[in-house]
């Protein structure tokens, strides 16, 4: 639900004030998510017009449980996760923007306890967050942190979600 109020909102704030929105940014996101558990991105970005534009994202993940600290009923979950969001940007000032979009993701597991489990399943939800382009500066960089919440289909759990802070080398 809280979404599909992001993209509401974005559509509505559509006719502000645009961002500069870059031909072809790649980096890398890296954060800490409440289901992923922790790991890194290989991330890129391309323009897709003045206001929008389309991030696809390279992930693995390992996140540890162990039950009641003893490491029985423990498991080691390692995660490749493929994402790809649609961005509406907005400048706030300068260099400053902030962006929304809806987005989705495909995720291979592989869950290693006392007996392995391997799968796969697909996500779906969206990404806000707020970024700043060093480009008017002269270093051709952009800094950003976002939080991102996906829906989980496939998988006993419903609903992930988790922030990150990304780095990425603008190409026009």
């Amino acid at each position: 639900m809280r979404v599909l109020l992001l993209i509401i909102i974005g559509f509505t704030l559509s006719t502000r004030a645009s961002a500069q929105v870059h031909a072809h940014a790649i980096g890398l996101r890296g954060g800490y998510s409440e289901y992923y558990g922790n790991g890194g991105e290989l991330t890129y970005q391309l323009g897709l017009g003045e206001k929008n534009r389309l991030e696809l994202d390279l992930g693995s993940y390992r996140r540890k449980n162990w039950n009641n600290g003893i490491g029985w009923g423990s498991s080691d979950y390692r995660i490749l996760s493929i994402t790809g969001v649609y961005h509406w940007v907005w400048n706030i000032k300068d260099g400053l923007n902030w962006f929304v979009g809806p987005g989705a993701q495909i995720i291979f597991y592989n869950e290693r306890n006392y007996d392995d489990n391997d799968g796969a399943y697909l996500s779906i939800g969206g990404q806000i967050g707020l970024e700043y382009d060093f480009s008017q500066h002269g270093a051709p960089l952009q800094l950003g942190l976002d939080y991102r919440p996906m829906f989980l289909f496939g998988w006993y759990e419903s609903y992930g979600h988790g922030a990150a802070l990304s780095l990425r080398f603008l190409i026009d």
